[in-house]
């Protein structure tokens, strides 16, 4: 996969990720599905498993482990150098200096957690996302 498709797949997560970071209260953690809700894809059993759903969800593996070890710094490390941050109510964070200047939180004093449970891949494969809890 070209370098440029991996930068905008980085982007395409981390947006959703950091949407979904903004719907919590800032100190707050979102808790992992209990066993019974688990909800979490296994490809041994998903029929519409493919290559581009496995990509994805191990880009979401990787992401989340930069994140968990190294807070905001390992988030914006998966930014391509033109991304992009919308947040409610404030002005958008251009460009991935930006995004790292204004990512300062650590992993120690803010957790952000999610547990993707489905992911799409566009038919050209440069494209995607995931979704979940």
């Amino acid at each position: 996969m070209p370098i440029h498709r991996i930068g905008y797949l980085r982007f395409l997560l981390s947006l959703l990720v950091l949407a979904s970071a903004l719907c919590t209260p800032a100190r707050g953690q979102l808790s992992f599905p209990s066993a019974a809700q688990d909800s979490t894809p296994n490809p041994l059993t998903d029929p519409t498993m493919d290559s581009g759903k496995m990509l994805l969800f191990q880009l979401e593996a990787r992401f989340a482990k930069d994140v968990l070890e190294s807070g905001g710094a390992g988030f914006s490390a998966w930014f391509a150098d033109d991304g992009v941050v919308l947040s409610n109510g404030a002005q958008p964070l251009l460009g991935k200096t930006a995004i790292t200047r204004a990512s300062t939180w650590t992993a120690k004093n803010y957790q952000l957690t999610w547990t993707p449970t489905a992911a799409q891949m566009g038919p050209s494969g440069d494209m995607g996302y995931t979704w979940g809890h």
